[in-house]
């Protein structure tokens, strides 16, 4: 049975992203959540696999495709498409935001400085603490976390591609584990007669 108190609301999330394209340019912080904000929501990858996202992990395809290489539960190594070579505008942003930051970093996402310590990795308390500064909730108005953006990313693909696509985004071994968390405990067949009549 899909779990909604996790899902966020894509229409929320939207509007968010459009307040921080304009404010992104003038402070580190905003630049640096942003880039996190579009990688969280386009890989819907786990928290520590976020904080752990490096350069040295990307891998390029033979067809072009921008593959990242991160660890899954449980220590397996795990691939995601990032982009391809017409489209590298997600690992493009990140870059933006370490120049932007002036930092060289194999990270893709750094702690702010402060005057005792220079960037650093964050973690992931520190990625939970970032997403709280945001303002968004859930669809059941509970306090939104990294896992929740992942469950929005597996939801929108499993409605849009099919729930076995949404088991391979995710990097399930059973397709048991995504039907438990992205099927949907209902059908909507008003919307389907619509469509067909």
């Amino acid at each position: 049975m899909r779990n909604t108190a996790k899902v966020i609301d894509l229409d929320v999330l939207r509007k968010r992203s459009e307040r921080n394209k304009a404010r992104e340019k003038k402070k580190e912080r905003d630049f640096r959540n942003r880039a996190l904000f579009e990688f969280m929501l386009k890989t819907g990858l786990r928290a520590q696999a976020i904080v752990d996202a490096k350069f040295s992990n990307l891998i390029k395809s033979p067809q072009g495709e921008i593959i990242l290489r991160y660890g899954k539960k449980g220590g397996e190594d795990a691939l995601i498409g990032i982009g391809d070579k017409q489209n590298t505008k997600l690992l493009d942003y990140i870059k933006e935001y370490h120049h932007f930051a002036g930092v060289q970093s194999d990270y893709f996402f750094l702690s702010l400085p402060t005057n005792a310590r220079a960037h650093t990795p964050i973690t992931t308390r520190g990625l939970k603490n970032i997403i709280n500064t945001w303002g968004v909730k859930t669809l059941r108005d509970k306090k939104v976390h990294p896992h929740a953006m992942r469950h929005t990313n597996l939801q929108k693909i499993s409605d849009t591609h099919g729930l076995g696509s949404a088991q391979k985004a995710a990097g399930h071994s059973n397709i048991k584990t995504t039907s438990k968390y992205y099927t949907k405990n209902y059908v909507n067949s008003a919307n389907m007669l619509d469509k067909e009549w």
